[in-house]
């Protein structure tokens, strides 16, 4: 899952992509998502197995090749030419 900020005006076509270490959550950005929502539209996705997202049944497979390919998910459903990485 993730939380999206910034999507009620549709003027905003800059997208900031907020991605949390792999032990935190998409909370981390709540404060920074909510300053720049005016200016952006942000995208805080929580990592496989954090906050609102599923829980992987091997355990092994959270390592970065995973984290990578969740991801390019992400970035290919926002359908954007650019975006920010924070």
């Amino acid at each position: 899952g993730w939380e999206e900020w910034g999507l009620g005006d549709p003027n905003i076509n800059q997208v900031q992509l907020c991605v949390h270490v792999s032990t935190r959550t998409c909370r981390d950005f709540d404060q920074l998502s909510q300053r720049l929502s005016k200016r952006y539209r942000l995208v805080d996705p929580d990592m496989v197995g954090r906050g609102h997202s599923d829980w992987l049944i091997d355990p092994s497979a959270y390592a970065i090749p995973p984290y990578v390919a969740e991801m390019l998910v992400i970035i290919a459903r926002l359908r954007q030419e650019r975006l920010d990485w924070v």
